[in-house]
């Protein structure tokens, strides 16, 4: 029973949307469900009763929505993918401290998301100052590689000084 009355006021809720009239409510619902896949532009025509001529305009007009390619996605769905990546990134350096940063195509992977989707994303990443961009690299701002401290620094001081023994001879495989 209470699964029953939950439900039926989960039901009542969505109802009360579309009972509201507010075709900008409805798309919002609509999008905010459709979650990362985001909601089809050509969807709207037919699900909100709008013209093709003023679906541009109508989308543009609603606030928590950004139009990206023909599809619709929800504000909150893009803020909890850019927060994801901050820990996706922050995360990679603490695993991989010698490397610079994660690659653009790596991150987009790990979210599971599409191009389009990701475009916008990466551009909030970028544009909240914390993090760069570098021939495909994605980085915290202040970020720099190290080896110190890490299970790489024995390795690390060991190649340096069988390079500086060697002078300006190059080194086989083996002595290294």
């Amino acid at each position: 029973r209470k699964f029953r009355k939950k439900f039926a006021q989960e039901w009542q809720r969505k109802l009360s949307i579309f009972e509201s009239g507010s075709k900008e409510k409805i798309l919002e619902f609509l999008v905010e469900n459709s979650g990362t896949n985001g909601f089809e532009l050509g969807m709207v025509i037919q699900r909100i009763g709008i013209s093709p001529e003023d679906v541009d305009e109508f989308v543009k007009s609603c606030k928590n929505l950004i139009l990206a390619g023909n599809r619709i996605f929800s504000r909150s769905v893009i803020n909890s993918l850019v927060e994801r990546s901050f820990s996706i990134i922050s995360k990679f350096h603490k695993e991989f401290p010698l490397l610079p940063g994660i690659n653009k195509e790596s991150l987009r992977t790990k979210l599971g998301v599409s191009e389009d989707l990701f475009s916008l994303v990466f551009k909030q990443i970028i544009s909240s100052g914390k993090f760069v961009e570098r021939e495909g690299i994605i980085r915290e701002k202040e970020f720099e590689p190290y080896v110190k401290g890490t299970k790489f620094e024995s390795l690390f001081k060991k190649v340096k000084k069988a390079i500086e023994d060697a002078e300006f001879r190059p080194l086989e495989v083996k002595e290294l």
